[in-house]
């Protein structure tokens, strides 16, 4: 399941993911078809408390969170 179905399911409709943003149903509609753009991703992240995250949203943009891997080296 793609990051913005995610956010719909949190909601339970696309009628109230698009009032928790602010936006008419027919926007969350247009996104389905035609992709999210990149702007919305933050907002649904926060309005999701972060169950679905940007990088869910828009991965090809976002990508994962990298994280630094220790640095063991030298280590006894």
């Amino acid at each position: 399941m793609d990051g913005l179905a995610r956010a719909i399911q949190y909601f339970g409709s696309q009628a109230k993911l698009a009032k928790a943003l602010g936006v008419v149903p027919m926007a969350v509609h247009n996104w389905k078809k035609r992709g999210l753009p990149i702007a919305w991703a933050p907002a649904i992240e926060r309005a999701t408390n972060g169950a679905v995250t940007r990088e869910d949203l828009r991965p090809d943009i976002f990508g994962p969170i990298s994280r630094p891997q220790d640095d063991r080296r030298g280590a006894a």
